[in-house]
């Protein structure tokens, strides 16, 4: 039987991605991994077998962090595109048209356009497990739902849930949706699709500091061919970020695209990602869970105290518990806050903000030890 053409390029570019993959292996960290084997497991395996993938970005323009990959799939494996942005903007539907043709008449979806209905956008991350229940709320995880179900993906792509591409809350909004999307699929007994993290792990993106965490299952070194595909998009996009037609920062780029594959067990629940410099509700009886102390995210601790009076009283709590929740945090370099407001204090679930109108109290001042 004779082999489509563009099945031999699959082929002849899968050998190459086994080559440039070992040439710059110098540059993978021991907590990377490269997908060195194009078998149906790979990326690469499964692209080439994938009648239709999916994307689901924040905005109508996310689709060009990973062009060389997703102009590959649609111009070199004909395969269909389906690319979603939460959020509608039309100063930028005419580049969407020119991007969606691009990449071989690609479908392009705006949640918040298909809706009808204005979405709210994280600002700050504070306000991130808000908005994801607004937009919960207006019914986006449920349309997300049923995308999927209406276009049967192969392979569903989607920004990392904890950083986003570059440290962004509005992309890690959209994550988390799909993340939870995913999950209850799963759960449900669809399983027609693979789950895969774009991930950002070239520092000369957006600065070391705002690149995804590791673990990298799949990376994809791009051919000529495939780097000129993205910097079409660069060019589409360019109207609205100059940088993207900047020579020195264009070459300063890698050519490669990095990959997580993910599976529904790895995918953390909404309240196991703390955005850097949060403080966290717990309780003084009972051990702060491990998985908090060694929580990055998390700075202290807000004990969920009151007292009646400006002034803690012996018998109210057990100082005993208090000095071992103390010991606890500081033990693994975090801070302990008490709210002391007079007749009691109704705090927020979940994470809080330091800089909101609270009064915190350190309470090295009511250690043990320090009244005795």
């Amino acid at each position: 039987m004779r082999m489509p053409m563009n099945k031999i390029w699959a082929g002849i570019a899968c050998v190459f991605v086994i080559s440039t993959a070992f040439l710059h292996s110098s540059n993978i960290s021991e907590n990377e991994m490269a997908c060195l084997v194009c078998n149906g497991n790979s990326l690469m395996g499964q692209l080439k077998n994938a009648s239709t993938i999916m994307w689901f970005g924040a905005h109508p323009d996310d689709e060009l962090y990973t062009g060389g990959t997703f102009g590959y799939y649609t111009r070199d494996l004909d395969g269909h595109l389906i690319i979603v942005s939460l959020y509608y903007n039309p100063g930028y539907v005419e580049s969407n048209i020119e991007s969606a043709e691009f990449l071989g008449n690609a479908t392009y979806i705006r949640i918040e356009e298909q809706l009808g209905v204005k979405l709210p956008k994280c600002r700050k991350w504070i306000q991130l497990d808000e908005i994801i229940r607004e937009l919960e709320r207006k019914g986006v995880k449920d349309y997300i739902k049923q995308l999927i179900l209406d276009y049967k993906p192969g392979i569903i792509f989607g920004f990392e849930s904890t950083n986003g591409f570059r440290h962004s809350c509005q992309h890690v909004t959209m994550a988390k949706l799909l993340d939870e999307a995913v999950k209850e699929l799963k759960k449900e007994g669809y399983d027609f699709f693979s789950y895969y993290y774009i991930l950002n792990r070239d520092p000369n993106w957006f600065g070391e500091e705002n690149m995804d965490p590791p673990p990298v299952t799949d990376i994809i070194d791009l051919t000529d061919e495939m780097w000129n595909y993205k910097l079409t998009l660069f060019d589409i996009y360019s109207k609205f970020y100059p940088d993207l037609k900047n020579e020195t920062k264009i070459n300063s780029l890698e050519h490669r695209e990095y990959f997580r594959r993910v599976e529904i067990k790895q995918i953390s629940s909404e309240k196991d990602i703390f955005p850097k410099g949060s403080y966290v509700k717990a309780k003084i009886e009972g051990s702060i869970p491990t998985s908090l102390l060694e929580n990055d995210g998390i700075t202290g601790f807000l004990l969920d105290v009151s007292w009646n009076k400006l002034e803690p009283e012996e018998g109210v709590y057990n100082w005993e518990s208090l000095d071992a929740r103390i010991n606890e945090a500081t033990s693994h370099g975090k801070y302990i806050f008490l709210n002391i407001m007079a007749g009691g204090v109704n705090t927020p679930n979940g994470v809080i903000n330091k800089s909101e109108t609270y009064t915190f109290i350190d309470t090295n001042r009511y250690h043990k030890s320090y009244l005795e």
